[in-house]
């Protein structure tokens, strides 16, 4: 479909405030203030263009591009659950299944996205994604085909990440000797904590990234306050860990294979609370 001089003449509208806020070096924060009333005009756009032709109007105006990114990002962190509402309090924690598995897919789909702004390669996605598998685990044994295909539509960052880890899997099973091959299992309570471990490390990065998507340094105090009292305590959940796998006498190849993950997603958390802390 062709673009109308009136969906041109939005654009552009919203692309010369852009820029000006831009210049300005405002953050994101301060420009999803100074745009709100540029909302109602973003939203027609959206419901009036295909996909098509929103790209074509991102390409040509980069302002435009720049605002569309904030909403984006903004919204999925919202639906994700890593930035609050203001005013909203919790909702009760849903109980159907199919709801359950979009909330993890859409999850998964955001940090996709947040690695894909860095610039992470596929390659050490596995790797800044470990967190993730158990709730890919969840999806995988708990849908229908056609239910997970609905998600992989839905969510192109949850497909991605699916992929890579078929592909994966299929890597390690052809090895003709692996790094943990051997191991004994851990004991369940260290089952349990390395698993909580990961899966809150996960929240941590993402959320303190989403954070950071949509405002830049200087987020709302009562946005980041949940964030790094969760943090404390994965720190302190962290050392005991540590501790408890002393105690076991876990073998020491089975701590060379656990904590350099537990080592990076720290060192990853830590750099992001004091880029989130600094302004």
């Amino acid at each position: 479909m062709t673009l109308t001089k009136q969906q041109l003449w939005i654009a552009a509208k919203i692309d010369t405030r852009m820029q000006k806020l831009m210049r300005a070096g405002k953050d994101n924060l301060t420009i999803m203030g100074a745009m709100a009333d540029h909302m109602p005009a973003f939203h027609q756009l959206l419901t009036t263009t295909e996909p098509d032709d929103l790209d074509q109007l991102t390409r040509k105006f980069s302002g435009f591009h720049r605002y569309a990114k904030i909403l984006e990002m903004l919204a999925l962190g919202i639906q994700s659950g890593a930035i609050p509402v203001p005013g909203q309090k919790e909702a009760p924690r849903q109980v159907n299944p199919v709801s359950d598995h979009d909330q993890l897919a859409a999850a998964i789909d955001l940090r996709m996205r947040q690695l894909a702004e860095e610039g992470v390669p596929h390659g050490a996605i596995i790797e800044r994604m470990v967190g993730y598998v158990a709730d890919l685990g969840k999806i995988w044994n708990m849908t229908t085909g056609d239910e997970l295909a609905a998600l992989c539509r839905e969510y192109p960052g949850f497909h991605t990440y699916a992929a890579l880890m078929e592909q994966a899997a299929e890597t390690e099973r052809q090895k003709p000797a692996r790094a943990y091959d051997g191991l004994p299992e851990l004991p369940d309570p260290l089952k349990e904590q390395l698993s909580s471990l990961l899966s809150t490390a996960t929240k941590l990065e993402r959320d303190y990234q989403s954070v950071l998507d949509a405002t830049g340094p200087t987020a709302p105090a009562s946005w980041l306050r949940p964030i790094d009292t969760l943090h404390a305590q994965w720190q302190a959940d962290l050392t005991r860990f540590r501790a408890a796998i002393q105690c076991a006498g876990v073998p020491q190849a089975s701590c060379e294979v656990m904590l350099p993950v537990l080592e990076g997603m720290a060192q990853r958390i830590a750099e992001l609370e004091a880029r989130i802390h600094t302004s």
